[in-house]
Formats: structure tokens, sequence, C-alpha cells
């Protein structure tokens, strides 16, 4: 059976990177499956709290470099899947163009420089923690689309001018 959706998908990553056993992802499955969504919801907003304390345990830590790992992750993975593969862009011309389109959206925003050497990956990451990723998501689907239903010789980058 496919997975459908991206918080599915997220959630299913999740699960794998917590290192739980089947026997604990079938234990929190029971428990997703008979608590409401309110008393849900109360136990993630708990478990946010715990994570963003001032001085955060081993514990939180951990869990909260998971969390931002797997997450990059996923968001890194289809941006690149977007710009580079899409839409045919060099690595170096995506985030020339993915920084031009978020920073026209937002004059105040301040990104991280694009090194190749870091990698096209890190820099995503990077950029990930400066933007909501539904901002991020929709600004590299908006190059791509324009990309590819532009023929290459009809691309104009909106900062050439």
């Amino acid at each position: 059976m496919a997975i459908k959706g991206i918080s599915a998908s997220r959630l299913i990553a999740l699960l794998a990177a917590s290192k739980m056993n089947d026997e604990e992802i079938q234990e929190a499955r029971a428990f997703l499956t008979t608590t409401t969504p309110d008393n849900l919801l109360l136990h993630v907003k708990k478990a946010r709290q715990v994570l963003s304390v001032e001085e955060p345990t081993p514990i939180a830590l951990q869990a909260k470099q998971t969390l931002s790992n797997v997450l990059s992750a996923d968001v890194a993975t289809q941006l690149e899947r977007l710009l580079v593969h899409e839409a045919s862009l060099s690595k170096s011309e995506a985030s020339r163009l993915l920084t031009s389109a978020l920073t026209r959206r937002n004059r105040k925003l301040s990104l991280p420089n694009f090194n190749s050497k870091d990698g096209f990956r890190r820099w995503l990451n990077q950029v990930a923690e400066c933007v909501p990723l539904g901002e991020l998501l929709h600004a590299a689907a908006a190059i791509r689309n324009t990309r590819v239903h532009t023929q290459p010789d009809d691309w104009i980058d909106p900062d050439s001018k």
C-alpha cells in the first residue's frame, strides 16, 4: 500500500529515525488509534515544550536533532528533485534562483550563502531553518514550473533585468 501525503511520509520517517523496535511501533499505533484527537494534540504540545526548554536534557537534545534531521532530509530531497532533476538547474543556479525568489517575498530575510564545498543539501537544510517549509516548497515549485513550462532559450531570470 502506497503512503499518501507528506504528513504520512514524515510520520513514517520519524518512526524510522526513532530506532523504535516493531513492538514499540505497534504500541504507539495502538495509542494513536485509541486516543482522542485532543488528547493526542495535548501530548504533542507537551513533547514540544520538552524539546524547546532552555537547557534541554540529553534525551531532548537527541530527539530534537533526530526530528530536525528527518524533516530536513525529506524537504531537501523534495527541493533537490524539483530544482536539480526536474528543472535541470545546476546546484549553484538552483541556490541562486531559490535565494532570489525567497528574498523577493521577504526583503528582510537573510539566507546563508551557498558553498559548493559544503554541498547543496546542507545549504537547503540551513535555508529550511530560516524559512517555513511551505514557503520554501512553494518557491521551489514556482521556479520548477516556470523552468519546465518555458523553452530554455526563453528562460529569463527575474533578477537579471
